[in-house]
C-alpha cells in the first residue's frame, strides 16, 4: 500500500515526532507490523520513484518517513531492492567527504553533508539473516542517510547551523551541466555545481575569519591552516589566490601534526608529532575550530610555539554557549574573556577580536609582538 511520506516543515515547532525519536528494533521478522511496513516501504518508495526519477542511481525510504517507528528501512538501487532491518554501520573504510543530498521529508531542500564513501554495514533481512554489505560513494551517503534516520536524524542534526544551513536549490543547480571541479577538489565533490552550494552555504560563518586574514595577510601570501584543507575557509581563501597548506591534527590535538597536505593536490607527507622546526614561509596560520578542543596547558603551549614560527595567529573559536550547536563535542567551553587570559599566557599580544552574532564565534588575531608601554 502507497503511503503519504510525513514532511518536516523547517522553522516549526509542531513536527511529527516519529521523524524525530528513535525506533524500536525488529525482533519478531513475520509479525504482520514487521511485514506490512516492508511492503507499504517498497510501494511507496517504487511509486516516488515513478513521479520523481532516481537520477543518482540509489534512493532509500525508512519507515519513520511513513509513520512507523521501527528500525527498517529500503533502498532502491540501478540493480535490487535491499531492505535493511537494524542496520548498523560496523566500520568506515573510506574517507569523509561531503555529498550534496536531499531528503523525501525535506523535499524542497537539500544539504552538503559529510559521511564516510565507504562503509560496512550489518544488517537483517526479511527472514532475519543477518548480512554484511559493503557500501562506497553515493549508496554509502544514502545508506548512512536512512540510518540516520532510524536515530531521529534529519538531514539537519549533521549541519553545524542545523536548519540555517539547509538551502533550496536554483534552477541553475539542477540543471544536466556540469561543469569541472578544480583538481584540488576533485575527491570531495561531486561536481562545480556541488562546490558552489557548498561555499554559498558555508561563506557566511567565514566571513569575520576571511575579513581578518585578509587584513593581515596580503594577497597571494602563504597562509598555514590547522585542519584538513576541505573545510570552507581554506578553499575560500585558495580561490581568492592564497597558498593554503593544511596540517591534519586530531580531534582532541594530542597529536598536534600528523599530515601536511599541500592543498594544490600534491602528495601527502606524513609526519610523526609535532610542527617541523623551520615555519618561517608562513605569512598566517589560522585554525577555525582544532583549539575549541584542547586542554588549557595545551592550548598555551602550543599557542606559544606557533607564534615563534609565523607573523601572525588568527583563530575562530566559540565564544556564547547559547550557540550549542557550535560546540557539540566540545569540552572546554571558554568565553571570550577566558580565550583573551590563555592568550596572554601564550605570550601572545592580540591585535583584534571580531564577534560573529549569528554563530556565537569569535575570530582573534594574535601576534608574537608585545605592543610598547
Amino acid at each position: 500500500m502507497i503511503r503519504p511520506i510525513i514532511t518536516y516543515q523547517v522553522g516549526s515547532s509542531e513536527n511529527p515526532r516519529v521523524l524525530l525519536e528513535e525506533t524500536r528494533a525488529v525482533t519478531d521478522f513475520s509479525s504482520r507490523e514487521v511485514t506490512e511496513c516492508i511492503r507499504d516501504l517498497s510501494d511507496t518508495l517504487d511509486d516516488f520513484i515513478a513521479r520523481n526519477g532516481n537520477r543518482r542511481g540509489i534512493s532509500g525510504l525508512s519507515a519513520t518517513q511513513i509513520g512507523v517507528d521501527l528500525a527498517i528501512s529500503v533502498v532502491q538501487t540501478t540493480e535490487e531492492k535491499i531492505v535493511l532491518i537494524n542496520p548498523v554501520v560496523v566500520e568506515e573504510r573510506g574517507r569523509d567527504r561531503l555529498f550534496r543530498i536531499g531528503c523525501f521529508s525535506l523535499f524542497d531542500y537539500r544539504a552538503m553533508v559529510r559521511y564516510n564513501d565507504e562503509i560496512l554495514v550489518e544488517y537483517q533481512n526479511e527472514s532475519g539473516e543477518t548480512v554484511q554489505k559493503v557500501f562506497s560513494g553515493d549508496r554509502s551517503c544514502v545508506i548512512q542517510h536512512e540510518i540516520d534516520h532510524l536515530h531521529g536524524l534529519l538531514l539537519f542534526a549533521r549541519l553545524p547551523h542545523g536548519e540555517k544551513d539547509l538551502f533550496i536549490p536554483d534552477n541553475c543547480y539542477e540543471s544536466s551541466v556540469r561543469m569541472p571541479v578544480p583538481v584540488q577538489y576533485s575527491s570531495l565533490f561531486n561536481d562545480y555545481t556541488d562546490l558552489t552550494i557548498f561555499l554559498e552555504t558555508q561563506k557566511k560563518r567565514y566571513d569575520s575569519l576571511l575579513a581578518e586574514i585578509r587584513n593581515v595577510t596580503p594577497s597571494g601570501g602563504n597562509i598555514l591552516e590547522l585542519g584538513d584543507g576541505t573545510g570552507a575557509a581554506a578553499v575560500l581563501l585558495q580561490l581568492e589566490g592564497y597558498r593554503v597548506c593544511s596540517f591534519q591534527t586530531d580531534r582532541d590535538a594530542a597529536d598536534l601534526v600528523r599530515r601536511i597536505s599541500a592543498a594544490n593536490g600534491s602528495e601527502l607527507l606524513v609526519l610523526q608529532k609535532d610542527l617541523p622546526d623551520d615555519l618561517s614561509g608562513w605569512n598566517t596560520v589560522y585554525s577555525s575550530e582544532r583549539f575549541q578542543f584542547m586542554a588549557e596547558a595545551e592550548l598555551v603551549h602550543t599557542v606559544s610555539l606557533l607564534l615563534k614560527h609565523c607573523a601572525h595567529l588568527v583563530l575562530m573559536v566559540p565564544s556564547d554557549p547559547e550557540h550549542t550547536d557550535i560546540l557539540r563535542g566540545c569540552e572546554f567551553f571558554r568565553t571570550s574573556e577566558q580565550w583573551s587570559v590563555l592568550f596572554a599566557e601564550s605570550g601572545a599580544h592580540v591585535l583584534n577580536t571580531t564577534t560573529a552574532a549569528d554563530t556565537g564565534e569569535t575570530v582573534f588575531v594574535l601576534s608574537p609582538e608585545v605592543s610598547a608601554k
